[in-house]
């Protein structure tokens, strides 16, 4: 009966959008070769702080993301079963997640709960929920940005549910030249390399 009430609820909520979908990378500035990781969230937390009235619950979302080609390289996404689990939160909800073909700096992720089965409690009690994790290669030295061009969800699509747009952020970081070894190091290296060839030259 309570789930019954709760998914009502979350029905109800869609004449007011309180949900964003965040990214962020795990550092602000890389070097040229590292991996950049960057989460992409479902967040409610507006809700939570009593800006809006409710919680957004979802079983599919769909986000399109934008990126410089020049200065990052695409390598893959991965899920964060942002459906939550069953269980007793052990085995994650079964989703059908859709990888991204990168195509002229745009990627488009998105995913669906099999049979919209999803938990529902889950959804309702967490603030910001992670959709999915993406990978990058630092390419060339630069500002630059992951750029978040559209999103929308659903809630029990086939059961009557509407596509709703939902505001999508982007994040920006600097990408810096791997550092030359610095004139004081040299310094060292040079002196030990000279102790060295004269320890072995007596």
């Amino acid at each position: 009966m309570k789930k019954i009430i709760l998914m009502v609820l979350a029905i109800a909520t869609f004449s007011a959008n309180a949900a964003i979908i965040e990214i962020s990378t795990d550092k602000s500035i890389y070097q040229v070769g590292e991996t950049i990781t960057a989460t992409v969230s479902f967040s409610n937390e507006d809700a939570f702080l009593g800006n809006v009235p409710f919680v957004q619950a979802f079983d599919v979302y769909n986000t399109t993301i934008g990126f410089d080609e020049a200065l990052i390289s695409f390598m893959g996404a991965t899920t964060l079963n942002p459906f939550g689990s069953f269980f007793n939160f052990v085995e994650p909800v079964a989703e059908f997640f859709l990888p991204p073909f990168p195509s002229a700096g745009f990627l488009e992720v998105g995913s669906l709960a099999l049979n919209e089965k999803i938990d529902l409690l889950y959804q309702l009690q967490t603030p910001v929920i992670d959709l999915y994790s993406i990978q990058f290669i630092a390419q060339s030295v630069g500002d630059t940005s992951i750029n978040g061009l559209s999103a929308s969800y659903i809630f029990q699509g086939s059961q009557g549910g509407t596509i709703e747009p939902v505001e999508i952020n982007s994040t920006s970081f600097t990408i810096a030249q791997v550092p030359a070894p610095g004139t004081f190091t040299l310094s060292l290296l040079a002196l030990g390399g000279m102790l060295f060839a004269r320890k072995r030259a007596k």
